[in-house]
């Protein structure tokens, strides 16, 4: 697949197939919670929280996984400082250490809507491997983290 003039050679085998899924609606009490779990050997070391929310757009936050506010975030996006409820805390983290356990770098997306938990995608390249962190240290603490074989 060519995605920005880069080849990403891991979907070079893929035969292409179309999917539907169930549609997720949210209403004005609730949001629809996007959480994306970034997960280093098995470990989720910080979480991207994006809350859809109905006619006002979307709210991005980072947070670690004892959900407090990260000293961090990714420098293309905006930056919300809102931590969401823990309801499904557990079960996020939980999920997420099972389905990465066996990649050096795995990123685990969940939806949450009305408090249920729905499981998203895992993606092992975002961003192509161009991800860059605001402060920049953070580049190189959390590359620290992937323990390459």
């Amino acid at each position: 697949m060519l995605i920005g003039g880069v080849l990403e050679l891991q979907y070079k085998d893929i035969i292409p197939k179309i999917y539907v899924e169930e549609y997720l609606e949210n209403n004005k009490e609730h949001s629809i919670d996007e959480y994306e779990v970034y997960c280093f050997n098995g470990n989720p070391e910080f979480i991207k929280y994006t809350a859809h929310i109905e006619g006002y757009g979307m709210k991005i936050s980072y947070i670690t996984p004892k959900w407090e506010k990260a000293d961090y975030n990714l420098f293309f996006e905006s930056y919300e400082d809102i931590i969401p409820d823990n309801y499904n805390q557990d079960k996020i983290l939980e999920y997420s250490k099972f389905l990465s356990k066996d990649f050096i770098f795995a990123r685990v997306d969940f939806f949450e809507v009305k408090r249920k938990l729905y499981f998203g995608e895992m993606t092992f390249s975002p961003f192509m491997g161009n991800i860059k962190f605001c402060p920049n240290e953070y580049d190189f603490i959390l590359g620290k983290k992937l323990k390459i074989k």
